[in-house]
């Protein structure tokens, strides 16, 4: 028997309504302030010469000559330019097939127009990051028909710390939750309406999706399942739409496919890197809580009953849901969540890994705990409760979860780094070690250089010295020398240049997850009395 929602609903109040407007402006404000204060980390760095129209092999055979580069030569090679026409833009991303190009191609049209500052393609994905507003709107009100449902998403969005670390990143992942929030409405609207024309709309969504991010395959597994689920295994007119329709979207994906399929090599064996269970689930356990709420603390054991009741809540969210909405609406959130998890998750448990770690890579299940933890609000507080604490119980729940994300993102838009900047967490503080000589020269890896660029005064020269043979003049023309990170060339140049000496040792460290940590070591050189 089909479960109906029974409660008596509560119209949004004016006062509600204008808090959630309140919010929405201070979430745009959230995505926009300080876009260029971050640290420009590797991905993005490898997006922009990608988007440039240079592959990696190019790049590393420039950078591994051996010579002196300034921070301007470096960053000329990641930003589009004469040299280098849109051809050369898609075969550089035909180069890493597991990030398709709809974004990356858009990143370039997007330089070319407004210039090619660090601050311009993370504008774009802060541009992204705002359709996620209307799509988390229309979505909930698609699953709930309820406009107290979809305010409440949008309040709970607005002030997320993950959305806004991913509305300030050159990458595609704002795009991503905007087009997963988009195939969503679309397949839902499809179901209702069953129309050719929203079956075609839904396709067009599912392709945009696949040439955003590979991991949508696993949006549309979750869709897919759910369709199946809903319409009960049978052969059904609305199920054989569905499936000319994915058919479409994925036929429209075709290309990229291809491309996939004649890939050179694989550029994602990193997240095999086994994990032990327990960091695994401690990560698991820290990501849920960040979906909140995020301080850029480490995981804890003192706060575990914090991360208990955060994983309590959301659990019953989920049976709230299931408890008070029909089979259509529950299913699909719940189908959501669980596919891309489990996905990634069985894998890792079974043969070894980390793709579940990655907290961008679980973003279909993160928002999906919006939307239900939207719901689980909305209900609780526009319904109309006998006792009155409670009522009052559920709006203080409410207030505490915004303004913890609003504190959250606060700290965010502040901070030069965060826990997703990953290798490059402590460039700002290299960049002050640096920046104090007169003339610096940096010893490290070209991928270093690569990065460093954005952060080093423009004076300061980077060096990847691994296949030089002679180095006695290396560092004769600057004022100070230091080695980033790199033993080897470290020890290359001490044995090669035996008039310097280790005159500091800066080192920093810090756990950013429990299966990542940032480190990072400077060596700063002087010549021997």
């Amino acid at each position: 028997m089909e479960k109906v929602q029974t409660f008596n609903y509560i119209y949004p109040s004016k006062w509600w309504r204008i808090l959630v407007i309140f919010l929405l402006v201070i979430g745009i404000l959230f995505r926009v302030v300080n876009i260029e204060k971050k640290v420009y980390w590797g991905d993005e760095a490898a997006g922009s010469y990608r988007i440039a129209g240079y592959k990696s092999k190019e790049f590393q055979e420039f950078a591994m000559q051996g010579q002196v580069m300034s921070p301007e030569e470096l960053q000329k090679y990641q930003r589009p330019n004469s040299k280098k026409n849109l051809r050369d833009a898609i075969n550089a991303l035909v180069g890493h097939p597991e990030h398709p190009p709809l974004y990356y191609l858009i990143a370039r049209f997007w330089m070319q127009l407004l210039g090619d500052a660090v601050i311009t393609p993370r504008s774009l994905s802060v541009l992204f990051s705002f359709l996620v507003f209307p799509c988390i709107y229309f979505l909930c009100l698609e699953l709930f028909a309820l406009p107290s449902v979809a305010l409440m998403a949008l309040a709970l969005v607005a002030v997320s710390p993950f959305q806004i670390l991913y509305a300030q990143e050159a990458r595609q992942y704002s795009l991503w939750i905007a087009t997963i929030l988009l195939s969503s409405w679309a397949l839902l609207r499809a179901m209702r309406i069953n129309t050719k024309f929203t079956w075609i709309i839904y396709a067009i969504t599912l392709a945009l999706g696949l040439y955003t991010s590979l991991l949508s395959i696993l949006v549309a597994l979750a869709q897919g399942i759910y369709i199946f689920f809903l319409e009960s295994f049978r052969f059904s007119q609305k199920l054989s739409a569905y499936l000319l329709a994915s058919l479409a979207g994925m036929l429209l994906f075709l290309p990229w496919i291809l491309v996939i399929i004649f890939a050179e090599e694989e550029n994602t064996g990193w997240t095999k890197k086994p994990a032990p269970i327990s960091a695994l689930g401690k990560t698991w356990i820290f990501h849920l809580n960040s979906i909140f709420i995020d301080f850029n603390l480490t995981f804890r054991n003192k706060y575990l009953l914090l991360y208990l009741a955060v994983i309590l809540f959301i659990g019953y969210a989920f049976y709230f849901l299931w408890e008070r909405t029909p089979k259509r609406t529950w299913l699909f959130v719940w189908m959501l969540a669980a596919v891309t998890f489990l996905a990634l998750a069985i894998p890792d448990v079974i043969m070894g890994g980390q793709r579940s770690t990655i907290f961008r890579y679980l973003l279909p299940s993160f928002v999906s705990i919006q939307i239900a933890v939207a719901y689980l609000l909305a209900t609780k507080i526009t319904f109309d409760f006998r006792q009155k604490w409670k009522s009052i119980f559920w709006k203080l729940l409410a207030v505490t979860i915004i303004f913890a994300g609003t504190l959250s993102c606060f700290q965010v838009i502040q901070a030069e780094a965060w826990w997703n900047k990953y290798r490059e967490y402590y460039h700002y503080q290299i960049a002050k070690v640096v920046n104090q000589a007169e003339r610096s020269l940096v010893i490290c890896a070209w991928f270093d250089c690569m990065t460093l660029s954005h952060v080093v005064d423009s004076n300061v020269g980077l060096q990847d010295i691994r296949n030089l043979k002679k180095l006695d003049r290396v560092g004769n023309s600057f004022s100070e020398l230091f080695v980033y990170k790199s033993k080897v060339s470290l020890e290359q140049l001490l044995k090669n240049k035996l008039n310097y000496e280790i005159e500091y040792t800066y080192y920093w460290q810090k756990e950013l997850t429990p299966t990542d940590s940032a480190s990072a070591t400077l060596w700063q050189l002087k010549k021997k009395n």
